[in-house]
């Protein structure tokens, strides 16, 4: 998992440990991955939105990286909120 990932989940209170003591879960632990453990807390609407900030940005990089455009023109519109437009 990147380490972006990581950020936008601990962003929006979702926090994974890995399990490494030979003993397996102990509940709480990630249905698709049993040796991990997740807590999850509360957290405030200003970390979902940067949370969701990283995410439309990361996007907007993939799609430059991908040669999907110009970057320029894409980049413009991602800092004006109007990608896709």
């Amino acid at each position: 998992m990147s380490e972006t990932r990581t950020l936008v989940d601990r962003l929006r209170g979702k926090y994974r440990v890995a399990i490494r003591d030979g003993l397996g879960p102990a509940g709480g632990e990630e249905p698709d991955n049993p040796d991990e453990f997740v807590r999850t807390f509360q957290t405030s609407p200003i970390q979902h939105e940067a949370a969701a900030e990283i995410e439309r940005l990361r996007e907007a990089l993939a799609v430059i990286a991908g040669g999907d455009g110009d970057p320029a023109i894409i980049a413009q519109q991602t800092l004006d909120g109007t990608e896709g437009g």
